[in-house]
């Protein structure tokens, strides 16, 4: 339903249905003992439960959390659904004091488990997405219940207490009634983690060849004919431009083909653009691209902070719907917000404009990072000390407020 230009109350109609799948679930209602203590008497036991511990677009927003948290008022522990772990499964194991495997598992077992761990905050961070956990919170084995960051979506539980955002995805006043939970808004809707294991973006490619490659690296399953046809009018209006695809399903000969006779039918000129597959850590690959075309209504989150921190602008399309505003919020985090539009014309024009304007392109390609950087609210320190602060006023007082 995200792929869908739907309404956001049409879509949280959907997710509040889920609450009858788990309505029969008996949920815990004895916990250890929760008083409220002073600070430093008791650390708050804090667990996060993912299937995505692990190389996942999720990793850059989860792990600086993880690695950041203040260990003297805070126990955290993860509950791993991993099918398989890797090298940056070890990097969160020894960040955190506790890393569970509890893949093959039921999830009233999982739950059972959280529950004798006397878990103060659990923190879903798949929602509804693959092999995610979310029927564990149905048993609601801690007393407070969170979930974000790794979903677009409210989860429709009444179990789960509730959602991490922040005022530019979800403007106060607007999207409560999308929510079975209440919202715990944070400067960001997400933090990044710094890599220095990728290449540092020394300047905009254009200005080595001669002319400007748009990109995508969003599912093929994202582009609706109605984005497709705006990346049309971009590229007819920058003679010799390039659009370059790059996409899971363009490892098939089959999708490819249908992809060239679907655009083809629509009217591009197929000179004009190139399908390539999906590669293992794409970050380097971005550096061959000049800007990037962001889908809609399915936006990018971490593409979207993977190419910026590569040095590639990102042209975003946004409306109402929580879901759609993502770029918009990273883009306003660190002072780009005029790449974010509503408007159609407008997400055309800024993307024309961009590529006839190589001076400032290149001066993005070498300044993008070091804007993500110095944000403070895109800074996975800053971020996990504001939002142990929320967690410390939800557990000690009852309200984040």
């Amino acid at each position: 339903m995200h792929f869908l230009d739907i309404s956001g109350e049409d879509l949280a109609a959907a997710h509040f249905e889920y609450q009858n799948i788990v309505a029969d679930i008996k949920p815990y209602t004895e916990y250890h003992d929760r008083k409220p203590i002073l600070r430093g008497e008791k650390r708050i036991k804090l667990g996060y439960i993912s299937p995505d511990f692990r190389y996942h677009a999720l990793f850059p927003f989860v792990f600086g959390i993880l690695a950041s948290h203040n260990k003297k008022d805070f126990e955290v522990t993860c509950y791993s659904l991993n099918e398989k772990d890797d090298n940056l499964t070890a990097a969160i194991k020894s960040n955190v004091e506790h890393f569970v495997d509890v893949n093959g598992m039921t999830y009233e077992e999982i739950a059972k488990k959280i529950h004798d761990d006397e878990i103060d905050i659990l923190v879903d961070l798949a929602g509804h997405s693959a092999r995610s956990g979310l029927p564990v919170l149905a048993y609601r084995p801690a007393p407070i219940q969170v979930s974000g960051i790794g979903y677009m979506s409210t989860t429709g539980m009444k179990a789960v207490d509730y959602f991490i955002t922040d005022e530019i995805v979800d403007p106060p006043g607007e999207h409560e009634k999308l929510f079975t939970e209440k919202l715990i808004y944070m400067p960001s809707q997400f933090c990044y983690a710094h890599r220095t294991d990728v290449p540092t973006p020394e300047y905009a490619p254009c200005t080595k060849r001669n002319y400007v490659v748009f990109g995508t690296i969003c599912r093929y399953s994202k582009m609706n004919d109605d984005i497709l046809n705006i990346w049309r009018q971009i590229l007819e209006r920058v003679p010799g431009s390039v659009l370059l695809m790059r996409a899971q399903e363009f490892a098939s000969n089959t999708t490819t083909d249908q992809a060239y006779n679907r655009m083809k039918a629509l009217g591009f000129n197929m000179d004009q653009v190139l399908f390539r597959p999906a590669v293992p850590d794409y970050m380097a690959e971005l550096t061959h691209l000049d800007i990037i075309l962001d889908s809609y209504p399915y936006v990018g989150g971490s593409t979207t902070f993977d190419a910026l921190y590569m040095g590639v602008p990102v042209v975003t399309f946004f409306g109402e719907r929580r879901s759609t505003r993502f770029g918009l919020s990273i883009l306003e985090n660190i002072g780009m917000g005029d790449l974010a539009t509503n408007s159609v014309q407008e997400y055309i024009d800024r993307a024309v404009g961009l590529a006839n304007d190589v001076e400032a392109l290149d001066v993005l390609h070498k300044n993008l990072r070091t804007m993500i950087v110095k944000s403070e609210n895109l800074d996975p320190k800053h971020y996990t000390k504001l939002l142990e602060q929320k967690f410390e006023k939800i557990f000690r007082v009852g309200n984040e407020d």
